[in-house]
């Protein structure tokens, strides 16, 4: 892959050749990949806010830690914040007032999204799990913000541009919405579910779908990830037990970021396995639940990006 380096704005010449397609902060492409800069366009990014583009260079990527450290914390804090908003909406409704008719705002999310995206689009290794948040963050955000980020990893590879990949990135990040209609006991449950409690939170996934579906800023992708996450390639998974390609595409990718993930993390009951492990166990025993050109997108993007690490 072509080295790129970051550009602000103020400092491009005519004659700039875009590295990276720009987003707009709904998602939109404003220019795509290749496009060469003439001084209207570049006038067009300052009238649109954006502050940097991405253009070739020659010279290695620095890493970028506090960047990727910076962005987890941002879009986390912006999840923490629509999430708690939307659980006193659903406490304060009365029961005149369905689900779906609850209109949510999701701008300060998209605009979180289109931040994973552009970081996702230039620096892949921002994508895998960073230890030292999870440290700090309550487990249930943190887990969305990195399914996030993989599922961008995925789709970047797998060839999604735009306002697809925003979409993808959007449906993962609220993936488990419907938790905030759960039982606090169950989601925070130091132990072990029991069956009953297990069945109580698999109604996570139709939730988030009902919150999700009529919302008219959000395509209707979006909520498809959130009802269908938990199904399995196999059709041994839940809500409604699809097969195959049955399972939208933005959902196979999500199901495979959020097994990795799950695996990964360290929880209250158990310690996480390590990422080789984790790759092996998904390619192996688990492997009928996965999609395998996703699983396979997946560890060759995993592999890739290690392998820069160690360059």
């Amino acid at each position: 892959m072509a080295k790129v380096r970051r550009v602000p704005v103020a400092e491009l010449q005519p004659g700039d050749l875009l590295a990276r397609d720009v987003l707009s902060e709904d998602g939109r492409v404003l220019l795509s990949t290749g496009v060469r800069l003439n001084r209207n366009y570049i006038w067009q990014l300052r009238q649109h806010g954006v502050e940097a583009v991405y253009v070739p260079d020659t010279s290695p990527p620095k890493p970028a830690p506090e960047l990727s450290l910076r962005l987890r914390r941002e879009v986390t804090q912006e999840l923490r914040q629509f999430t708690d908003g939307l659980r006193r909406t659903m406490e304060q409704a009365t029961a005149t007032v369905r689900l779906p008719e609850l209109e949510l705002d999701t701008s300060g999310i998209r605009r979180a999204v289109v931040g994973v995206v552009r970081e996702v689009l230039t620096h892949p290794a921002a994508a895998l799990p960073l230890q030292e948040l999870r440290q700090a963050d309550e487990y249930t955000l943190l887990h969305s913000v990195e399914v996030c980020l993989l599922s961008t990893m995925i789709g970047r590879a797998m060839g999604l541009q735009g306002s697809a990949l925003v979409d993808l990135a959007m449906g993962a990040l609220l993936h488990d919405l419907g938790k905030v209609g759960i039982p606090t006991a169950i989601l925070n449950k130091p132990d072990r579910l029991t069956p009953e409690e297990l069945e109580v939170m698999k109604r996570h996934t139709t939730l988030g779908w009902v919150l999700l579906r009529e919302q008219p800023d959000l395509p209707p992708e979006v909520a498809l990830v959130a009802l269908q996450h938990h199904e399995r390639w196999d059709g041994r998974g839940y809500p409604m037990g699809l097969a195959g390609e049955q399972i939208h595409l933005y959902a196979r990718i999500c199901t495979v970021a959020d097994v990795y993930d799950a695996l990964t993390a360290d929880r209250v009951y158990r310690a996480g396995i390590h990422p080789t492990e984790a790759l092996a166990t998904m390619a192996g025993p688990m492997r009928e639940m996965f999609d395998p050109k996703v699983l396979q997108t997946f560890m060759n993007a995993v592999e890739h990006v290690q392998r820069q690490g160690t360059a």
